[in-house]
C-alpha cells in the first residue's frame, strides 16, 4: 500500500512534470527572440558608423543638418569638462548603451539556457519511467496531470467508469513509485 505523502509527492512530481514540458517551449522561444537581440546588437557595435548614429540622435539635433565650418574669427571657450565635444559625447554614451544591453541580454541568455538545461535533464527521468508504463496509462496520466482533467472527463475519454477512473489512478500512481524507487 502506497503512503499518503509518498501518494501526494508522486502526483506532485506529475503536475510539475507537465508544468515544466510546458514551460520548455515559452524557454526556447525566449532564448530565441534573445539570440536575436543579441544578434543584432552585436552586429550594431561591430558596424555602427557616424551616419548610423545621427539617424540613432534624431533627425532635430544639431549634428542632422549640413555641416557647417568653424569659424576662426570669433574666440571661443569651451565651457565643458569634457575632452570631446557633444557628438562625441552623445556618441560615446550610445555605444556604451549598446555595451550594456548586449551584456545582459547575454547574461539572460546564459541563465536561461543553464535552467533549461536543468529542466531538460529533471524531465529525463520522468520520461523514462513513463515510457516503462502501458499506452492506456500513459493516455490516463496525460488526462489527469498533463490536461488536469476531472475523473469523470477521464471516464468518458477511455470509456471507464468513474469509480474505475479513480481506482486506476492509485493503481498507476503506485506503479510510478515502484518504477522511480528502481531509477533514484
Amino acid at each position: 500500500m502506497l503512503k499518503k505523502d509518498n501518494f501526494r509527492n508522486i502526483e506532485e512530481l506529475l503536475y510539475g512534470y507537465y508544468q515544466d514540458k510546458k514551460g520548455i517551449d515559452k524557454i526556447k522561444y525566449t532564448i530565441l527572440t534573445l539570440e536575436n537581440k543579441k544578434n543584432k546588437l552585436e552586429y550594431i557595435l561591430k558596424n555602427t558608423d557616424i551616419e548610423e548614429m545621427l539617424n540613432l540622435l534624431g533627425e532635430d539635433n544639431e549634428y542632422s543638418h549640413d555641416i557647417k565650418g568653424v569659424n576662426y574669427n570669433v574666440a571661443k571657450v569651451q565651457t565643458s569638462r569634457s575632452n570631446g565635444s557633444y557628438f562625441e559625447n552623445e556618441m560615446m554614451h550610445l555605444i556604451g548603451q549598446v555595451e550594456k544591453e548586449f551584456k545582459d541580454t547575454n547574461k539572460k541568455l546564459i541563465k536561461l539556457k543553464l535552467d533549461l538545461t536543468e529542466i531538460e535533464s529533471k524531465l529525463e527521468s520522468m520520461d523514462y519511467i513513463l515510457n516503462q508504463l502501458d499506452e492506456e496509462s500513459k493516455e490516463y496520466i496525460e488526462l489527469r496531470y498533463g490536461n488536469k482533467a476531472s475523473y469523470y472527463t477521464i471516464a468518458s475519454e477511455l470509456n471507464i467508469g468513474k469509480s474505475t477512473a479513480e481506482r486506476r489512478r492509485k493503481s498507476i500512481v503506485s506503479s510510478i513509485e515502484a518504477f522511480y524507487k528502481c531509477t533514484a
